[in-house]
């Protein structure tokens, strides 16, 4: 199955052309990595991938749900976006049980305390989002990716503000979850 089908998507911002007739599929189970300098389109295409941005033409279906029903694709997708970062004004606890409750996860707390331990921010727990440093940050919104299974990841600088420990245990924990198997051993145990 596809879990991405892009066909023929153009985006223009004024004279700018972002996207130009980008078509690409993905099957599922695979991992796929866009590359480019910047400017070359790359946010854009994950922008229109998630509903963010209409685009100017063409057609996209994100885990078996048209990009123009962006509620639903939020349900199934989850996105890490460069440059954002979690709720300023809820803890790191907080931001993880909400999203826990979006999404209908029924094993709030356990979920939630695997993932702060997996990242190693169990002690930030009620530290609110603000004053997180950097890292925390994106390992906050790591862990608000993963916590509830979602059928598609789009990463977009996942390793971005992480020291290289927390690279390898991410890009460990993604390899397992494309092998299909069971996750890796530094996964929280409700993944296995």
């Amino acid at each position: 199955m596809d879990i991405i089908d892009i066909r023929s998507v153009s985006k223009r911002f004024g004279n700018v052309q972002a996207l130009d007739n980008v078509t690409l599929k993905v099957q599922e189970g695979e991992f796929y990595g866009l590359f480019g300098p910047n400017g070359a389109g790359k946010t854009t295409l994950l922008r229109v991938l998630t509903g963010q941005l209409t685009p100017d033409s063409g057609s996209i279906r994100v885990a078996g749900v048209d990009s123009s029903d962006p509620m639903e694709l939020k349900r199934r997708v989850s996105v890490v976006p460069e440059a954002e970062s979690p709720p300023t004004f809820l803890t790191a606890q907080e931001t993880l049980e909400l999203v826990c409750r979006i999404h209908g996860v029924e094993d709030i707390k356990v979920r939630v305390e695997e993932w702060l331990g997996f990242f190693d921010i169990r002690d930030k727990r009620d530290v609110l989002s603000k004053d997180l440093s950097k890292g925390q940050h994106q390992k906050l919104m790591l862990a608000s990716a993963f916590i509830h299974e979602p059928s598609l990841l789009l990463l977009d600088e996942p390793f971005i503000n992480l020291d290289p420990i927390f690279q390898r245990r991410v890009r460990d924990y993604l390899e397992s979850l494309v092998e299909g198997g069971s996750p890796c051993s530094c996964a929280p145990t409700s993944l296995r």
